[in-house]
């Protein structure tokens, strides 16, 4: 058997410098420790982003939810409204089935909005 060790190294090395070894593997280190922070610093940047988009989003669909709201309460006051003014003038009772449907088409959109928003604005 052939031992691989008895020869030796066959270019050894004269002279190594120590300290320039040990300065170039300081500031790689350095390097590295300098990339890390920064990609760190991104890292939150993009994280802070994020928030403040979601942010945005959540004040657009709000905003929004409200408007519908208004819209669907304001047809429905119209809408009663005129009906009412008709059995008014026409002299008729009004019927309890259509007090009850205005009440249930008013809870029920605002029922949905409620969830809808809360939904929206969930905390953790």
């Amino acid at each position: 058997m052939i031992d691989p060790f008895a020869e030796g190294v066959a270019n050894p090395a004269s002279h190594i410098d120590a300290n320039t070894s040990e300065l170039s593997l300081a500031s790689e280190l350095d390097k590295a420790e300098v990339l890390r922070k920064n990609a760190e610093t991104e890292h939150q940047k993009a994280q802070t982003w994020e928030v403040y988009s979601h942010i945005g989003l959540r004040v657009c669909a709000a905003f929004f939810v409200a408007v519908l709201l208004c819209v669907w309460m304001s047809f429905l006051f119209d809408s009663v409204d005129y009906y009412f003014s008709q059995m008014k003038e026409l002299k008729q009772e009004i019927p309890s089935e259509v007090m009850l449907a205005v009440i249930g088409a008013g809870a029920t959109i605002v029922g949905l909005m409620g969830f809808i928003l809360k939904g929206l604005f969930k905390s953790n």
